[in-house]
């Protein structure tokens, strides 16, 4: 009795093509010596690597759009500059690094992404981000799903007061 006997045509099809794949692997084995060898890379490092790397500091718009980008990325929002925003980060407030900000925004949706959703839905709300930490304080306007970005101060959180507007406002602590 020979093998084709027990075996109908599909079958045989799928072992050809089985022991294609299996001459392949055994091709694509490195058997150069290990000195030779490319090293390879640890988890940590293929992480590292695949991340982005966060901007240190911002010298044009190029990179204040990255971090328009990076925000709406984190929460799924439109993310806008003011002209008030822009020119406090290129003038005033220039000892504010790119990470700061960015890393306010991860403790805000860290802390308080369930009250961020719900402010969405509030229509127009003026918020203010206290980052003890850092002694920064960022003022946004959530419109639905667009976050603008008023304007941005190195101050003491405690010290730090929204002008009453007709809007509604609220504070996160982060």
């Amino acid at each position: 009795m020979k093998i084709n006997d027990l075996m109908d045509k599909t079958h045989i099809n799928m072992a050809i093509e089985a022991g294609k794949r299996l001459a392949k692997m055994v091709n694509d084995i490195n058997l150069a010596p290990k000195k030779d060898r490319p090293k390879k890379t640890s988890f940590g490092e293929f992480v590292q690597a695949s991340q982005p790397q966060p901007l240190q500091e911002l010298s044009n718009s190029l990179e204040l759009k990255e971090v328009e980008t990076e925000i709406g990325k984190l929460f799924g929002f439109q993310v806008h500059c003011s002209r008030h925003f822009v020119e406090r980060v290129f003038d005033r407030e220039r000892d504010i690094s790119v990470q700061s900000i960015l890393d306010t925004f991860t403790k805000l949706k860290a802390k308080y992404r369930v009250q961020v959703a719900r402010a969405t839905l509030m229509g127009e709300i003026e918020c203010v981000v206290k980052d003890y930490a850092q002694r920064l304080n960022i003022v946004f306007v959530l419109r639905g799903k667009n976050l603008d970005l008023m304007t941005i101060m190195l101050k003491n959180p405690d010290n730090f007061v929204l002008k009453r507007t007709t809007m509604p406002q609220t504070s996160f602590k982060v």
